[in-house]
């Protein structure tokens, strides 16, 4: 049987696709960013997906699953071409790629519907604090007296965050935009929401940071202590390097555990990397869940079980999403 992988040619896959062949299956992999030049892609009067790379042709006339990994769709029109032309073409490839993904009749993890739902924020965290999962005291809008009320109903110690996960170019080099923590003078002087709504949270001491990768129904859980660099007091991403060495093995309380699972069943998620928060009281603050997270670092503490889960997941060794439970 065969497994797609439709990713990127930067993403790596390869331990994923060592257990897939171990377990009997082929793994085929569509790296969405040399397609159209580079790949054909082709869907056949019978229902079947067609890759051909150079001289190697390939028919998904066995799929069994779908892995959509990682997307980025483009065009080769020449740099003089109009905008919204090139617009246009970036438009149909994506609708094509989606468009084959939903016509298999093939597990898919997971669909982008899903993605889709779990990336609106406000969403998510509704649904997280109806899963019985602690979320962090929230704002959100472009009020900006609101914010300042909230910021002070807070000890003048909150954090700011975006509802997506964009980038800003900079020197050439894409900036991702981190959760910045606001103080007393910055809440005082919040303006521009007029122009752009942001998210507000209160802002939590840590213990330790919990970034927890769920697979099917099983949680693989590891943390740090992000204080331990001053960078990644706010947000340890500002830090990764730095606290890379420093993740271990954990445990995630079960009651977080139970929440996460029944959060990942309500959006149908059969993929998630969650970040959570203990504090000095012992809270284990929920922040979210993204459906396309990163876990290779993960994978490497875990001695390679979450590409071991994924694989097993794929082919349906393993339940594919948790249960809502009790």
């Amino acid at each position: 049987m065969q497994v797609l992988i439709v990713t990127t040619r930067s993403t790596p896959t390869e331990r994923v696709e060592q257990h897939l062949r171990a377990l009997g299956h082929v793994p085929v992999r569509l790296e969405t960013d040399r397609f159209p030049a580079e790949l054909r892609l082709s869907l056949l009067p019978e229902g079947h997906i067609q890759l051909r790379d150079g001289e190697t042709r390939v028919v998904l006339d066995s799929l069994e699953a779908i892995w959509y990994r990682r997307a980025l769709y483009r065009h080769d029109l020449p740099p003089e071409a109009d905008l919204n032309l090139r617009r246009g073409v970036v438009e149909e490839v994506r609708s094509f790629i989606q468009g084959l993904m939903a016509s298999q009749d093939a597990f898919l993890l997971q669909p982008k519907w899903s993605i889709d739902h779990t990336d609106a924020k406000p969403r998510q965290l509704s649904l997280a604090r109806a899963c019985g999962l602690d979320v962090p005291a929230t704002l959100a809008g472009n009020e900006a007296e609101a914010a300042r009320a909230f910021g002070r109903e807070n000890g003048d110690q909150i954090v700011t965050k975006l509802f997506t996960g964009f980038a800003v170019a900079q020197e050439g080099a894409q900036k991702v935009m981190f959760t910045t923590a606001l103080g007393p003078e910055e809440i005082a002087e919040i303006d521009g929401l007029d122009l752009c709504p942001a998210a507000f949270q209160e802002r939590l001491e840590k213990v330790k940071e919990y970034r927890v990768t769920l697979v099917g129904d099983e949680v693989f859980a590891c943390s740090v202590d992000s204080a331990q660099a001053v960078e990644g007091e706010v947000d340890w991403r500002r830090a990764q390097g730095e606290l890379a060495a420093s993740w271990r093995r954990d445990t995630l309380p079960e009651d977080a555990a139970r929440g996460l699972k029944r959060l990942c069943h309500r959006l149908e998620l059969s993929y998630g990397a969650a970040d959570f928060i203990l504090t000095p009281e012992g809270r284990c603050v929920f922040l979210e869940v993204n459906p396309a997270g990163e876990y290779l670092w993960m994978d490497q503490v875990w001695e390679g079980a979450i590409s071991e889960a994924l694989a097993e997941v794929l082919v349906g060794l393993r339940p594919r999403r948790p249960a809502d439970g009790p």
